[in-house]
């Protein structure tokens, strides 16, 4: 027996080996989340607007466009939870913080945690750079190699000598692979349509004590909070559940009613042609330019009651 573990160790040892190995390689490579952390340390006390959401503001609103001292820490599936947690670790930190913005879409109130869904590899990012505390250094949550598919193609493309920083300088959000013409076909748009529509409306209530604490905290503090839509492919918001879509507009002008927030609705901004878009509810990069420009606009020409 004894002989045996000592072969099995033998055997065990390396292996472990190259997987811790691989484990530190991705964890080390550079990518937006350690990107945005080590930006948001050194710079945060100048940042004057804050940009928080998924990835219709990680692709749809450039800082670039918005003013001086603009910076996005929204991110591809971020759910309000992880919202809240980066909103409540940096905003203390930006002193001259005047203005931040917070995407709701037609999914935002209905979607699950992100650790019960699909991607809820995407946590790891937030556990290993940012220091969120929701999760044991011990669980699943610490290590990238705990899901291979995703760990795999990061491994991939660091021997290929790819980058996988998917953010500018701003934490704008540009997609590696730009297609000469947006995918805006029917089977794609109610692909998009089944994604975003909620099987039940059970973490409703929670999604919105999320916000609630964010429009808390910018209420003492003076600080605009703007709620915006982005915009959408016609035959995406054509498609959408009236009752889902009543609730996240109920709520929002609640919100706008019972509080000095300010909300701009571009579901079905007119202004914007296909070209604007990579899909149906995603910006191009002219799309993210013509729609952050306009947000610009509204947040000079809005006023803090």
């Amino acid at each position: 027996m004894k002989k045996f573990l000592i072969i099995l160790l033998a055997f065990f040892i390396p292996v472990l080996c190259v997987l811790a190995g691989l484990e530190y390689m991705v964890r080390k490579a550079p990518n937006e989340y350690q990107y945005k952390a080590q930006w948001m340390e050194k710079n945060a006390d100048r940042v004057e607007t804050l940009i928080l959401g998924t990835s219709h503001a990680f692709y749809g609103i450039n800082p670039s466009y918005l003013g001086p001292n603009a910076f996005s820490l929204a991110a591809s599936a971020q759910s309000l939870q992880y919202d809240e947690f980066l909103f409540f670790k940096y905003a203390p930190k930006c002193k001259n913080l005047k203005t931040v913005i917070l995407p709701i879409s037609y999914f935002t109130l209905f979607s699950r945690d992100m650790e019960d869904g699909s991607e809820w590899w995407r946590v790891i990012n937030y556990k290993v750079y940012m220091d969120c505390p929701y999760h044991s250094s011990f669980s699943k949550y610490n290590f990238f190699i705990s899901n291979s598919e995703p760990f795999r193609a990061k491994l991939t493309k660091i021997i290929k000598g790819n980058t996988i920083i998917e953010c500018d300088s701003l934490g704008f959000g540009y997609p590696i692979y730009r297609k000469s013409t947006p995918t805006l076909d029917d089977a794609s748009v109610a692909t998009w349509v089944k994604h975003h529509t909620a099987k039940d409306f059970s973490y409703v209530e929670k999604n919105k004590q999320h916000i609630l604490r964010i429009v808390d905290y910018c209420q003492a503090n003076n600080i605009r909070l703007s709620f915006v839509t982005t915009p959408a492919y016609k035959r995406y918001y054509e498609q959408l559940d009236s009752a889902q879509l009543g609730v996240m507009y109920h709520f929002v002008e609640e919100l706008v009613r019972k509080n000095n927030v300010f909300y701009f609705d571009h579901l079905r901004d007119c202004r914007f042609i296909p070209q604007d878009f990579t899909d149906c509810n995603h910006m191009s990069c002219d799309g993210a330019k013509k729609l952050s420009s306009i947000l610009k606009s509204e947040l000079l020409t809005s006023k803090v009651e």
